[in-house]
């Protein structure tokens, strides 16, 4: 035992110590050693006290105001930024964040939350605004005296955090510049903790990293070019249930945004092919006479060796009586508030019920078997109102909407082990008229 805990004490301090080793940037605002700037056309105050950055915004200007400084973040490396901020007023909504790989006030990323409970990540290219993530509520960040933004680079994957919580997980974006810091919306209020930076040691005196920074060069290590390129994804429509090719299905491809750039339709083998220009998120649909319409989105990045994907899509058949799971409709354990995860597939459902505006469902809620069966009932019925609710926020009449909970009546596997349970938890819905 003894030797055990040595072990681990062993492995826990040469962990701290390579992760001390890391630490690229941390500034713990004892003193305004690094030089921070922002944008002089701003009326912004800042200030440093009892170790903490004050940045009041007095600027009515809609668009955020910067707090900045240059900081070289390198492609191929994994990175952490980590924040702690606090809103010091609440009587209005305010809005502060995190910038990084920031050029200017028309090229950047940005992670910000409002003392409401909102965040928003998003990226300005050109003056092109794209959201990843647009405003989207979080109840358990409203109010909140101290706020953790972290951003993790791993591999081509960011990750997003607000206190521990995920809150987006999308693929890496590339750089759009050389400076990294802090938004401020307008009449915020704002107190910061610290920010950290945790990436491998970077020699400037290296070849590769030298050439990047020249300030005229601005860190552009977005490769331009890729963005002529096209994107190609290939496949087959499916009947879901015979196996059989669909001929003549459409199949669409949209933006996020949900504006059609192309359409083209399956051959005799029921192949498609779709050509477009490079986008970071794409939609491609599918949908044919008498048979439920399917999606699939794509993500791309900059830094993918390949724009070519292949995608089958296996359509279900339009019959009264068939009941369906909507897969990846997803509940916190025991609570029946939606997750942000659920929303793609629940937009499928819309979409389906407005193409088909004669149809109307049944929703079903399942819980697995843990708790009392009582306690599932109820759980059940408010996740089956949740899902209601949502369609009917989406323009679905009400009218077209009945739904039921069964609790843990009907599980579809065993409730004997973790690995199983979760599939028992789900929400499916019945076509009873069309």
């Amino acid at each position: 035992m003894k030797s055990f805990v040595l072990v681990n004490l062993f492995i826990l301090l040469f962990l701290s110590l390579f992760s001390q080793e890391n630490v690229y940037f941390r500034d713990d605002f004892g003193d305004n050693t690094y030089k921070w700037e922002y944008d002089p056309n701003r009326q912004l105050n800042a200030y440093i006290e009892d170790s903490c950055l004050y940045i009041n915004n007095l600027s009515s200007i809609e668009a955020p105001a910067r707090y900045v400084r240059n900081l070289f973040l390198c492609n191929d490396s994994n990175f952490v930024i980590e924040t702690k901020l606090a809103f010091l007023n609440y009587d209005v909504e305010q809005t502060a964040g995190l910038i990084w790989h920031s050029r200017d006030n028309h090229n950047g990323f940005y992670f910000q939350i409002t003392n409401t409970g909102k965040v928003r990540i998003w990226g300005n290219k050109h003056n092109l605004s794209l959201d990843y993530l647009a405003w989207t509520d979080f109840p358990a960040f409203k109010n909140v005296d101290g706020l953790v933004l972290r951003i993790e680079k791993n591999a081509q994957n960011m990750n997003f955090f607000v206190n521990n919580i995920l809150v987006l997980s999308s693929p890496y974006r590339g750089q759009y510049g050389y400076e990294m810091g802090f938004t401020i919306g307008k009449f915020a209020d704002i107190k910061i903790d610290y920010i950290e930076v945790v990436h491998p040691p970077i020699k400037e005196s290296d070849k590769k990293i030298a050439e990047k920074l020249k300030p005229d060069d601005l860190f552009w290590l977005i490769q331009e070019e890729k963005y002529k390129q096209q994107i190609s994804i290939f496949g087959k429509v499916f009947d879901l249930n015979t196996g059989g090719v669909l001929r003549s299905a459409s199949v669409f491809v949209l933006d996020t945004l949900g504006n059609e750039l192309m359409t083209t339709q399956t051959n005799e083998m029921g192949e498609f092919s779709v050509l477009t220009k490079f986008a970071e998120r794409i939609l491609i649909k599918s949908k044919t006479n008498n048979y439920l319409s399917n999606a699939q989105e794509f993500n791309f990045s900059i830094n993918d060796e390949s724009f070519e994907r292949k995608f089958d899509f296996h359509l279900q058949k339009i019959e009264v009586g068939k009941t369906i799971v909507l897969k990846n409709v997803l509940f916190p354990q025991g609570k029946s508030e939606l997750l942000i995860e659920s929303y793609f597939e629940l937009n499928k459902l819309v979409d389906m019920m407005k193409e088909n505006p004669n149809m109307e469902i049944e929703l079903s809620g399942h819980t697995d078997n843990s708790g009392s069966a009582e306690k599932n009932y109820i759980l059940s019925e408010e996740r089956v109102e949740s899902v209601k609710q949502y369609l009917v926020n989406k323009g679905i009449s009400l009218s077209r909407i009945t739904g039921k909970g069964y609790g843990g009546d009907f599980p579809v596997t065993s409730n004997d082990n973790d690995l199983t349970r979760h599939l028992n938890r789900r929400v499916e819905f019945k076509i009873v008229k069309n």
